[in-house]
């Protein structure tokens, strides 16, 4: 995968992240992903979704920190 296209994701992922774990938070996760993965759909593979592309990465970067 391309360098910015994994730099967007990863920025991406820390927003789904931190609207998550902000305390006004009123979505899901699921929803907080769908809502997200629609930025970067047209980046990404059609096959696997972009939601699930978008949640590996988020756990990708929780593992991190």
């Amino acid at each position: 995968m391309d360098t910015a296209i994994e730099n967007a994701l990863a920025s991406i992922a820390k927003t789904v992240i931190t609207e998550y774990q902000s305390h006004s938070n009123v979505f899901t996760y699921r929803e907080l992903l769908d809502k997200h993965a629609k930025k970067i759909a047209p980046m990404l593979p059609d096959k696997p979704p972009a939601w699930l592309q978008l949640n590996y990465v988020c756990h990708c970067v929780l593992r991190r920190n």
